[in-house]
């Protein structure tokens, strides 16, 4: 199978829709990015709260999400701005859209995980300190 695609262009309207959606998608990584940054800053407390350094991996996590939704907004927006080529330039769109869900479902999942480790860390040493003041 080779990576052709037809040809079509899109409407006038078609074309209003992703260039919304491309916005949405620039709005949603710039938050994330933002967010990233603010929780990989605040995992510099980690110093006086060791609890603090779990958000350098989430905020770096963040961040990255946050880079590929810029990938999805650009080929989005290359969709709609673009002559003679839309089809394939939704299949890429689609494509890095596809790669921003995966990474992000991944990483939702370790963040459970690391979070039920967390908790059941804490409860190993609060159970350890019961047992040593009695």
């Amino acid at each position: 199978m080779g990576n052709q695609t037809g040809s079509y262009e899109f409407n006038e309207y078609e074309n209003s829709v992703l260039m919304k959606t491309a916005g949405r998608a620039r709005l949603w990584a710039i938050v994330s990015i933002i967010m990233g940054a603010l929780t990989t800053m605040s995992g510099c407390g980690f110093v006086a709260k060791p609890d603090l350094l779990l958000n350098f991996p989430n905020g770096i996590v963040a961040i990255i999400v946050g880079v590929m939704f810029l990938g999805v907004a650009s080929s989005l927006e290359s969709v709609a701005k673009t002559q003679g080529n839309d089809l394939a330039h939704m299949v890429q769109a689609l494509d890095k859209l596809g790669g921003a869900f995966l990474t992000q479902a991944i990483v939702s999942i370790v963040g459970f995980a690391l979070m039920i480790l967390c908790m059941i860390l804490v409860i190993f040493v609060l159970a350890a300190a019961a047992v040593a003041g009695s």
